[in-house]
C-alpha cells in the first residue's frame, strides 16, 4: 500500500468493516491449514483481507504479496499478524481483475481462499494468475458455489441479488468448478491436466488435477458449501 493511503485517519466505519469481516472469516479457520500449508516459496495471495491466512503459511514460504482491492484499515489484530509473519509481507490494494503489476512467471504459488465468489471478472483474473505463476507453479484455493442439486441451487438464485447486496459482492451461485476448467477450454491454460471434481456433498465440491489424486483423501474436508482446490 502507499505510506499516503497507510496514513489516512481510519474512520469508524472503517473499523467497523474490517472487525465484521475478520469475525465472520475466522469462523473458517479450521478449513484453511490443510489448502494453505501446500504454499512454498514465493506466494502471491489473492484476497488477502485480514490475513488470516498468514497463521497457517508453513516456513517454505520466503516471501508474500497480498492483493486486495479494499484493503481493511486500522485493525489492530491485521497488523499483528502482519508483525509476527516470519516472512516478508507487502500488500497490494489492487484488483485481481485486472493487469497486475508482476513479470510473467514472478511467483511459485497464487493463493485464494473465498475470493473467486466475488471478483467481477474471474475469468481475466484467472488469466493474471496463470501469467504470474512459474512453469509447473500452483493454484491453491478454497471456495464456496453453485450446489449440485437442482433444488439447493434454484434457492441459490433466489437468494443471490440479497446475498450480493449484504456481502458486497460475494456470489452464492457462481459455478467455481466450471469456472476454473474452463480457463483451460477458453486457452486461458491454467491447467495442464483435466480437472477431477467430487460433487458428493450439497453445496460444494473439491477439485484437484488428476496427476495429484494423492491428495484427495487428504484435502477432502466435506464442509457442505465448500470446496477446496489444488491446481498445477
Amino acid at each position: 500500500m502507499t505510506e499516503s493511503r497507510r496514513n489516512k485517519p481510519v474512520g469508524l466505519r472503517e473499523r467497523m468493516r474490517g472487525r465484521t469481516l475478520d469475525w465472520m472469516m475466522r469462523q473458517m479457520n479450521e478449513l484453511r491449514p490443510e489448502t494453505v500449508e501446500e504454499a512454498e516459496a514465493d506466494v502471491l495471495e489473492v484476497g488477502f483481507g485480514t490475513g488470516l491466512n498468514l497463521d497457517f503459511y508453513p516456513d517454505k514460504v520466503s516471501s508474500l504479496v497480498g492483493l486486495d482491492p479494499n484493503p481493511p484499515q486500522g485493525l489492530k489484530a491485521l497488523e499483528e499478524r502482519l508483525a509476527r509473519a516470519p516472512f516478508p509481507v507487502e500488500r497490494c490494494a489492487l484488483p485481481a481483475d485486472t493487469e497486475l503489476p508482476f513479470d510473467a512467471g514472478r511467483f511459485d504459488c497464487v493463493v485464494s481462499t473465498w475470493t473467486l465468489c466475488s471478483i467481477p471478472d474471474a475469468d481475466r483474473a484467472l488469466a493474471e494468475m496463470r501469467r504470474v505463476l512459474r512453469p509447473g507453479g500452483r493454484l491453491l484455493f478454497i471456495e464456496h458455489g453453485r450446489a449440485p442439486s437442482p433444488s439447493t441451487a434454484r434457492w441459490q438464485d433466489r437468494l443471490n441479488p440479497l446475498w450480493l447486496r449484504i456481502t458486497g459482492g460475494c456470489s452464492m451461485n457462481r459455478p467455481i468448478d466450471r469456472l476454473v476448467k474452463s480457463a483451460r477450454q477458453i486457452g486461458l491454460g491454467i491447467l495442464d491436466e483435466p480437472v477431477h471434481v467430487d460433487t458428493s456433498n450439497e453445496l460444494g465440491y473439491l477439485g484437484s488435477s488428476m496427476e495429484d489424486m494423492s491428495l484427495m483423501d487428504y484435502l477432502d474436508i466435506n464442509i457442505v458449501g465448500l470446496f477446496p482446490g489444488l491446481f498445477f
